[in-house]
C-alpha cells in the first residue's frame, strides 16, 4: 500500500514516541529502527577485516571487499540510508529526484572558492569538469551555470538534468580518454575498491596539464581513527598528505583543514587550516 507523506511522518512520530517511552521505562526498544538492521549488515561485510599501511601514504582495508560486494552494500544500504525517507520505493524515487535537483551544500560553495583561488584560468576558459562521486551534483550545478562542460560519475541514481554540457556516467571506465581538464572528487576517494585502478583511469581520462582536486578525511587526524587501526564503515582507504605528494606531477595545494562549512563559514575557509584538521584538501596537476 502506498503511504503518503503525511501518513508516513505520522507513523514515524508514533514509533519514535513508543521507542522513547520504552527506552525511558524499561531501558531498551521493542521497536527496532531500520538503522539497526543496516548497521548490522555493514558490520558483517567488514567483519574480520583490518587496516594495513602502504608506504605510498595511505591505510587500506585488508582483505579488501571486492567491487561487487561494495556495490551491493551501497545499492541496498548506503544510498537508501542516505537518501530515503521511507521504505516505499516510489516515494523514495521521487524524493531522490527532488533532492538531486536542488542540492548545493555549503561545502560546494567552499570548494568553488578554492578552485577559483588556485586554478582560476581553468574555470574562466570553460574547461571540462568531471565530478567523481557527484552525489547530489552540488558543485556540478554551480559550475554548469558558469558555462563549464560537466561530466558526472555517480553509480547511484543519475538523472539527466540538462541537455547540453552535461553528461552522467556510472563509472570512470565509461569516460572517454583525454576528455577531462578538471578532475574533482569530494569524499569519494576513500570509498573506492582499488586505488591503483582508480589512478590508472584518472590518468587515462585527463588531458595533459589537467588539474585535480581532492578532499578526503585526514588519516592522521585524531578524529578519524586510522592511526588506531579503526575502520570507519564504509571507508576502504584512509589517506595521508604523503599520498598526494606521490600522486601529483605538480602540487598546488596539500593542506589539512577543519571543515569551515560545518560552521557555515564559506568565505573564511582558509582560517580553518590545521595539521590535525579532519580533512585533506589537495590540488595538483597531471602532465
Amino acid at each position: 500500500m502506498y503511504i503518503g507523506y503525511h501518513d508516513f511522518f505520522m507513523e514515524t512520530k508514533i514509533k519514535k514516541f513508543v521507542n522513547d517511552w520504552l527506552s525511558f521505562i524499561v531501558g531498551y526498544k521493542l521497536i527496532r529502527s531500520n538503522n539497526y538492521k543496516l548497521e548490522r549488515t555493514a558490520k558483517k561485510l567488514f567483519k574480520n577485516r583490518f587496516l594495513k599501511y602502504s608506504e605510498d601514504g595511505y591505510y587500506f582495508v585488508d582483505p579488501m571487499p571486492n567491487e561487487q560486494e561494495l556495490y551491493e552494500y551501497y545499492k541496498h544500504i548506503y544510498w537508501n540510508k542516505r537518501n530515503s525517507i521511507s521504505n516505499n520505493n516510489q516515494m523514495k524515487k521521487d524524493h531522490d529526484l527532488t533532492r538531486r535537483k536542488t542540492a548545493a551544500k555549503f561545502r560546494d560553495f567552499v570548494h568553488n572558492l578554492i578552485l577559483k583561488k588556485y586554478i582560476p584560468n581553468y574555470l574562466k576558459e570553460k574547461k571540462t569538469f568531471l565530478n567523481f562521486g557527484s552525489g547530489d551534483f552540488g558543485l556540478s550545478l554551480i559550475l554548469w551555470t558558469d558555462g563549464l562542460n560537466i561530466k558526472n560519475v555517480e553509480p547511484s541514481h543519475n538523472p539527466k538534468l540538462f541537455d547540453n554540457r552535461w553528461e552522467t556516467f556510472k563509472s570512470l571506465e565509461d569516460v572517454e580518454d583525454n576528455s577531462v581538464d578538471i578532475f574533482y572528487s569530494s569524499h569519494s576517494l576513500e570509498h573506492v575498491a582499488n586505488i591503483e585502478s582508480f589512478i590508472k583511469n584518472a590518468r587515462r581520462i585527463t588531458k595533459s596539464n589537467s588539474a585535480l582536486f581532492f578532499e578526503v578525511p585526514n588519516a592522521n587526524s585524531p578524529k578519524v581513527g586510522a592511526k588506531q587501526g579503526k575502520i570507519t564503515i564504509p571507508h576502504t582507504y584512509y589517506f595521508e598528505n604523503k599520498f598526494f605528494e606521490n600522486l601529483f606531477d605538480e602540487i598546488i595545494l596539500n593542506q589539512n583543514f577543519f571543515g569551515s562549512e560545518l560552521g557555515q563559514d564559506i568565505e573564511g575557509w582558509e582560517d580553518y587550516s590545521d595539521n590535525n584538521g579532519d580533512v585533506i584538501r589537495a590540488i595538483g596537476k597531471f602532465y
